[in-house]
């Protein structure tokens, strides 16, 4: 029958939630289906200052060969990662991966927010 699993980490410097669904008679063919997704939220250590942030996902699809042979294809997408950054004059920034593309986000006052008209 179908399948569904979550967990849920939640620790002193360490948090996440998975999901998965699967589905071995999709559309009732012997064709399995299934979802994944998770997030992550890790704290650096005392010596360090910063956190990372990863969240993903992917697709399984499954054909059975023999009763006790599958081939299972599997896609990930979708996954980035995430570091809060403290400096040393206490300004923050996030630093973002996506694929090895990497930004630095820093918040900043917008000059001449006020002469804005509402």
């Amino acid at each position: 029958g179908q399948t569904a699993r979550a967990s849920i980490t939640y620790g002193q410097r360490t948090r996440g939630v998975e999901v998965s669904f699967g589905e071995p008679y999709f559309l009732d063919y012997k064709l399995a289906l299934g979802i994944d997704l998770f997030a992550k939220q890790i704290d650096a250590s005392s010596s360090y200052i910063y956190r990372q942030e990863t969240i993903g996902g992917g697709f399984r699809f499954g054909i059975p060969l023999r009763e006790d042979l599958a081939i299972q294809l599997r896609y990930s997408a979708g996954m980035w990662n995430e570091w809060f950054l403290l400096f040393d004059d206490g300004a923050t920034s996030w630093l973002g991966d996506s694929s090895g593309l990497y930004t630095v986000t820093t918040a900043r006052a917008a000059a001449g927010i006020a002469d804005c008209p509402a």
